[in-house]
């Protein structure tokens, strides 16, 4: 299951429809737009799993592997073949703005409605 938003478009003044090509005008978007592609490739009935279900309200969707957003950084890095050992990570607090430094995810009801296996990240970047 992937959430999207409107910034996979550019902009126009008529609603885009479901089926509309991407036309990101920033970094945001293009993630966004790569990211339904890839949610396509996974598992194409994906986006409809729930659909005609009685389930509503908000789901909580996430991987089972807690990690940080330096964790993550270097995740990624080493996916597309940066070498992490040239990167510098730092602390929320150093970093300026103020969030949480622990927000997870309790994703068990969603594990118990989907078919849909929820993957951690590891497995997810490993390639």
């Amino acid at each position: 299951m992937h959430l999207s938003s409107d910034a996979l478009h550019a902009g126009r003044p008529i609603p885009c429809l479901d089926d509309d090509v991407p036309t990101p005008v920033h970094p945001y978007g293009a993630a966004k737009a790569a990211a339904e592609t890839a949610v396509r490739v996974v598992d194409p009935g994906a986006a409809l799993e729930l659909a005609g279900s009685a389930v509503a309200g908000p789901l909580n969707v996430a991987g089972p592997e807690p990690v940080s957003r330096a964790g993550l950084g270097l995740l990624v890095a080493r996916r597309y073949g940066i070498d992490p050992a040239g990167m510098t990570t730092t602390t929320t607090t150093a970093a300026g703005p103020r969030r949480p430094t622990d927000v997870r995810l309790d994703s068990s009801r969603a594990t118990a409605l989907l078919r849909t296996r929820l993957r951690g990240v590891t497995e997810l970047l490993a390639g």
